[in-house]
């Protein structure tokens, strides 16, 4: 375990308790455990944030409680919202600014021509990533399409049996000068 900081060894030593694999309390899902251990490393991350909850915490305890709560809400409705995708898009981010933060490091020890290709690797892989990306979401929409064509369909039909239990049938020559 690689930590930078005080803060993200915690984090990930909480993080290997809590990872799905450990207890989680009564009534507790792995997801709301993510969020609330999520939201805690944000908070610990940014020190302006960070030291405003420390302030809140000393003059009211039960302001900071409630600020707390605030944010633990607002990330679980925007975890609610994202779906099963908010993790790993969540990870995919932790590990960019995990590599940002190794590059500003190593950079006074990298000579010239590794630094180009450790550019170049990283350009090829962010292009890859937006590809991937962009194939995915394409994929999505074709599906999305593919169900309510299917749907549409399925009405057609319906329609059309209800119709001709009827003894009638639909007029089919609007559609056919639509195409």
């Amino acid at each position: 375990m690689f930590c930078f900081s005080l803060q993200e060894c915690s984090y990930e030593a909480v993080m290997a308790i809590y990872d799905g694999r450990g207890t989680l309390e009564e009534g507790e899902t792995a997801e709301a455990r993510f969020i609330k251990i999520q939201s805690a490393y944000e908070l610990l991350i940014d020190r302006e944030r960070r030291r405003q909850y420390d302030m809140d915490s000393r003059v009211n305890p039960m302001k900071a409680s409630q600020a707390w709560m605030e944010w633990l809400i607002k990330k679980r409705k925007a975890f609610d919202q994202r779906g099963d995708m908010a993790i790993a898009a969540w990870a995919e981010q932790q590990q960019r600014e995990l590599n940002l933060r190794v590059r500003r490091l190593s950079r006074s020890k990298i000579d010239p021509d590794e630094a180009r290709r450790i550019l170049a690797r990283e350009k090829k892989a962010s292009a890859e990533y937006y590809s991937n990306t962009l194939k995915r979401h394409t994929l999505i929409l074709k599906k999305r399409d593919l169900m309510r064509r299917k749907s549409e369909e399925e009405k057609k039909k319906t329609i059309n049996r209800l119709l001709a239990a009827e003894g009638l049938e639909l007029d089919d020559s609007d559609s056919d000068d639509a195409l």
